[in-house]
C-alpha cells in the first residue's frame, strides 16, 4: 500500500512534506550515533553549525550526541550568499566567524542545505587555508545534499537526504523568504 502524500497549508501556500518529523529524528539519531563510534577518542569534537539554517539541524544533533555521551563544543559560523527564494549573489563572505580557536580540533561542519556547494566550497577553503584556524580533521554533516551541485572540495560524510531536482525545501532549519524555519519535518513548497 503506497503512502499518502501529506500536504500542509501555512497562509498563501502549501507545502508537501518530503520528511516526516518522527523519520527526521530517527535519521539524527542514526548521524549521532555514527558521530559517537568514529569519534570515540577525539577529546577536541566541535560541532561547527552554518547560521542560520544549520542551528535547528544542529542542535537537534548536539543533543542527540550528548545523549550518547559524546563530548563536544558547539561554535557558528555565518556565511552569506542567499538574498531570498533563489536570489543568489556571485560574492560569497563570511560574516561572522567562529568564536573557537578551531586548530587542533576535530570539526564537524553542520549545514542545512548543499544546493550549488558553492558556499560550503568558500567555507572549506576558508578552515583549511586560514593561519591559526587550521582544525585537525573537517568532516562535514548535512541535512539535505542536492545533487546538482559544483564539484565540492570535500567529500560529504554524514548526510540524512539526497534530493535532486528544483524544489524549494523548507523546514528543520531551510527557509523561503526567512519563514517556515520552524517546520519540524522537511517539506517542498508548492507553487
Amino acid at each position: 500500500m503506497e503512502k499518502e502524500e501529506k500536504i500542509i497549508k501555512i497562509g498563501a501556500y502549501s507545502f508537501k512534506e518530503i520528511l516526516s518529523p518522527e523519520l527526521l529524528e530517527s535519521e539524527i539519531q542514526k548521524i549521532a550515533k555514527r558521530i559517537s563510534q568514529d569519534y570515540v577518542s577525539s577529546e577536541n569534537l566541535v560541532l561547527l553549525f552554518v547560521t542560520n539554517g544549520g542551528m535547528y539541524f544542529g542542535t537537534a544533533l548536539s543533543m542527540a550526541l550528548q545523549d550518547l555521551g559524546v563530548s563536544h563544543y558547539v561554535d557558528t559560523v555565518r556565511i552569506k550568499r542567499y538574498v531570498g527564494d533563489g536570489e543568489a549573489t556571485t560574492e560569497v563572505k563570511i560574516s561572522s566567524k567562529p568564536s573557537l580557536k578551531l586548530s587542533g580540533k576535530d570539526v564537524i561542519v553542520v549545514e542545512d542545505l548543499i544546493d550549488e556547494g558553492l558556499t560550503m566550497n568558500y567555507l572549506d577553503n576558508y578552515l583549511k587555508t586560514t593561519e591559526g584556524m587550521i582544525p585537525k580533521s573537517v568532516e562535514y554533516c548535512v541535512l539535505v545534499e542536492k545533487k546538482e551541485h559544483v564539484k565540492l572540495s570535500f567529500d560529504i560524510k554524514y548526510s540524512i537526504l539526497d534530493k535532486a531536482g528544483p524544489q524549494w525545501l523548507v523546514g528543520f532549519g531551510m527557509d523561503s523568504n526567512f519563514g517556515y524555519r520552524g517546520l519540524r519535518g522537511i517539506y517542498a513548497k508548492i507553487d
